[in-house]
């Protein structure tokens, strides 16, 4: 169950630890390190599988576990899941960050 809880959740290792040494809960991680972290693994599965777009096809699931929880998830991960190129995946995150930034402001 740790495993899978992990799924695009890292963070998780980090935060179970410092609680269980009584350590200042860590916070969540924000929206904008959930989705620097996803490139950086999509980035890294490209790398070990080779840049195909099988490999892009694979990694959605990922990204969908990454952006879980975040406002607006479901249209994001809609978007996400039809992505072909790493290209295309930054293309996405890269308006979900503008049209945050424009909600905020």
């Amino acid at each position: 169950m740790i495993g899978r809880g992990s799924f695009g959740n890292p963070w998780l290792f980090q935060r179970a630890r410092a609680l269980l040494d009584g350590a200042v809960p860590i916070p969540e991680p924000s929206a904008d390190e959930r989705i620097a972290l996803a490139m950086e693994h999509a980035r890294l599965a490209v790398r070990l599988q080779g840049d195909s777009r099988r490999t892009v096809i694979e990694f959605r699931k990922h990204f969908g576990w990454y952006t879980k929880g975040l406002p607006g998830a479901g249209g994001l991960r809609k978007r996400l899941f039809q992505v072909e190129s790493l290209a295309e995946a930054q293309e996405v995150f890269a308006e979900y960050g503008e049209l945050r930034t424009a909600q905020v402001a």
